[in-house]
């Protein structure tokens, strides 16, 4: 969260760091974007069925060798495989 508030500081006049964390344990949200990723599941959870949503982690994405493009290609091969 420090380094979102610092991004948004720069172009916003925002709260000190304190308030900021303040507002983010309480709603759960840095300047709207949610940081509780169950939440954030929660909430896709209403939308879709459980094998509908795939959650893709960081470390897949920079090990894999082509970057992120090839990961993601490898991803939607794989789900296009399932479908078929």
């Amino acid at each position: 969260m420090p380094s979102v508030w610092a991004q948004i500081s720069k172009m916003n006049h925002v709260p000190s760091i304190w308030a900021f964390m303040r507002i983010v344990f309480n709603e759960h949200r840095a300047k709207g974007v949610p940081v509780d990723h169950g939440m954030v599941y929660q909430d896709l959870l209403t939308g879709f069925a459980p094998e509908q949503i795939h959650l893709l982690d960081y470390a897949s994405f920079k090990h894999h060798p082509y970057g992120v493009l090839g990961y993601f290609s490898t991803f939607w091969t794989s789900i296009s495989n399932l479908r078929s």
